[in-house]
């Protein structure tokens, strides 16, 4: 690609601009060694695609080859990006790599020899990629009888069936006029790829240009980029900002989905950038050493149980072992050594190790999978199946159900799916008006509403249990509902039942049903009443809980229960485990103590046992509770005063 004027921005034309605003598409070339790819790819382009001098040397393709053209016709302008790639069996992993990005497959046969083994190769691999829009090429038909012309469209016709087929010859120019207009058909069947979602450029090439920086290439395979956005490799840490864009020798201010382009970044030197890495908007994918996958293998691949592959995704190979959960099924789980940043939906293709043959291919369906016991594979493989069959909403739903009282994390959502946290923010709204999910916001996540119901109707059951057992005591403990749900969900459930009106907060870490009202046992007023007024008398003095209840001996565990029960309403403070004083004392202390700031900010033990008249046995446990809540600040063997007022304990 040209990048001398990526250093200023596009000329505008405004006149030009409102005649035919082009659809850009990446074609890609796919056949046999040696039957014409490159020299069909010079005639539409004008540019030979061999880059390097070895390639031009021994007349064969080795390695990607690019060029460009435009292809018009009723007012419908495609510019297309053209990626020429290698058709000897050895380099097929290099065509695998330019295959990942293409809208439109010109697959070349030559005339004169007919279907050969790279054909057939080359032709499953489209099928396996899913790529449907396509123009087969029956080239140097000026060397080739007529009868050789109809048995190679005949062997086209079965290999790439209801693709047409176009004969054509760069010596003579024939067909090349009609090659045109059937590619543009072609294009404009091709499904336009997603503007909106968040950018993701697989790197074909990563080079340095003096001048310019960091350049790498590739096609567009979702969003747009702009310049100036950040991005970062994606599975990685490394931040990268867009210096400038360009297709086909324009420089653009932005680039859309479908667009062959060269993209100069900054943050990034070329060495550490290399073809299988992924451009990608920040926060969306992620990497996993496992991904849960949907096979379609060929109907000569022998895959075993636990068999290693060569995974090609995107523009990446990596190695793959491939564990089968299902016997004769499509399910299986692929695990790795170096992590892959795949997003569901993503096709990749599966080949031998050795020889070097395709096995097959399949669709992406979990790109964050745990690794899966035995006896799990078949409830594993049956969700596998029931995600790749629903729509959008459904396979949400479908994730989040299976994560049951656990919840899903939205971060771990966006990672599996793809999508922007704000958009898939948005279906969770949608969903949640329905009734079939309940989220939460610290930590952001999301739950099945069925199970949240539950979870409320058991909360509600346990309160009227509790309220039935003691129905002298106020309200109940948080802690007694986590075993319906973790901590944050199960405040999720009662500040859901507290807005509906079911429940209410009744003290610091205690709710009751709203319709409770406390009955006190029998007595149990007067007897509340009387140790109130016994700690009230006992000011700052403090004692063990039987010394302090001494007078009480004859009734000690319902005073016992009593003095818990103050605690929590916050009439007595626990200075320390099983010390008691009442709040009145406590906070009469602290107003002497902010007295005592204005001329004597520092004190020492001595000081307080001077001001509170107690003996050092009861002084201390009370500096260590005014230390504890901060309303004093021990440093050494002195103490500053704070003022921090008193809370609730």
């Amino acid at each position: 690609m040209r990048l001398a004027s990526l250093r200023s921005g596009p000329l505008e034309d405004p006149v030009a601009a409102c005649v035919v605003v082009p659809r850009r598409v990446t074609i890609g070339t796919a056949g046999h060694v040696d039957h014409g790819k490159s020299a069909l790819v010079e005639a539409l382009t004008g540019v030979h695609p061999d880059r390097l001098a070895e390639e031009r040397r021994r007349g064969m393709t080795l390695d990607l080859g690019f060029g460009h053209c435009r292809l018009e016709q009723d007012g419908v302008a495609f510019e297309c990006g053209v990626v020429d790639v290698p058709g000897h069996e050895r380099f097929v992993r290099t065509m695998l790599a330019g295959a990942a990005g293409v809208d439109v497959v010109l697959f070349v046969l030559a005339a004169d020899a007919g279907v050969q083994p790279q054909t057939v190769e080359h032709a499953a691999i489209l099928r396996l990629l899913g790529l449907r829009s396509g123009v087969v090429a029956v080239s140097k038909c000026d060397l080739a009888e007529a009868g050789q012309r109809e048995k190679a469209r005949r062997e086209a016709a079965a290999v790439l069936p209801d693709w047409p087929v176009v004969e054509v010859s760069v010596r003579d120019g024939s067909g090349l006029e009609k090659l045109r207009q059937t590619l543009w058909l072609a294009a404009s069947r091709a499904p336009e790829r997603d503007r909106r979602g968040p950018a993701r450029l697989p790197i074909d090439r990563a080079f340095s240009m003096p001048g310019f920086g960091t350049v790498v290439t590739g096609t567009l395979a979702q969003g747009t980029l702009h310049v100036g956005d950040e991005l970062e490799v994606a599975g990685g840490d490394r931040r990268l900002r867009v210096r400038g864009l360009q297709a086909h020798g324009e420089s653009l201010p932005e680039a859309h989905a479908g667009t062959r382009v060269a993209v100069n970044v900054a943050g990034a030197e070329a060495g550490e950038l290399s073809r299988g890495d992924v451009l990608a908007e920040r926060g969306v994918y992620r990497a996993s050493l496992q991904v849960d996958v949907l096979l379609d293998l060929l109907p000569e691949a022998k895959l075993k149980g636990r068999d290693r592959a060569y995974f090609h995704w995107q523009a990446a190979e990596r190695i793959a072992t491939v564990v089968r959960l299902e016997r004769d099924g499509r399910a299986a789980q692929l695990r790795f050594q170096q992590p892959v940043a795949a997003a569901c939906g993503d096709r990749f293709i599966l080949r031998q190790l050795s020889p070097p043959l395709t096995m097959g291919g399949g669709v992406v369906v979990e790109p964050h999978a745990p690794a899966h016991r035995t006896a799990s594979f078949e409830t594993v493989a049956a969700t596998l199946h029931k995600l790749a069959a629903a729509d959008d909403d459904e396979a949400l739903l479908i994730r989040i159900e299976r994560a049951g009282s656990a919840g899903l994390l939205v971060a771990d959502l966006v990672a599996a799916l793809g999508q922007r946290t704000d958009d898939l923010r948005a279906r969770l709204t949608r969903l949640a008006h329905r009734g079939e999910v309940v989220t939460s916001r610290r930590p952001e996540g999301v739950m099945p509403g069925r199970v949240m119901a539950a979870a409320e109707a058991r909360i509600q059951a346990a309160l009227a249990a509790f309220h039935a057992a003691q129905p002298n005591e106020t309200g109940a403990a948080l802690e007694l509902f986590e075993p319906f749900l973790p901590p944050h969900w199960a405040a999720v459930a009662i500040e859901r039942l507290t807005a509906s009106g079911v429940v209410q907060a009744v003290a610091a870490g205690r709710i009751a049903l709203a319709s409770h009202s406390p009955q006190p046992a029998e007595g149990a007023t007067a007897l509340r009443r009387k140790i109130e007024d016994h700690f009230r008398a006992s000011g700052l003095t403090i004692a063990t809980l039987p010394a302090a209840l001494a007078n009480f001996a004859e009734d000690f565990a319902r005073a016992r229960g009593i003095v818990a029960s103050l605690a929590r309403e916050g009439a007595l403070i626990e200075c320390q485990p099983g010390l008691f004083v009442h709040r009145e004392a406590v906070e009469a202390l602290h107003q002497r103590l902010a007295q005592q700031r204005a001329t004597h900010p520092r004190f020492t033990v001595t000081d307080f046992k001077d001001w509170t008249g107690l003996t050092r046995k009861h002084a201390i446990p009370l500096l260590e509770y005014l230390d504890r809540i901060r309303a004093t600040r021990r440093q050494g063997d002195t103490r500053e005063i704070l003022l921090v007022s008193i809370q609730r304990q």
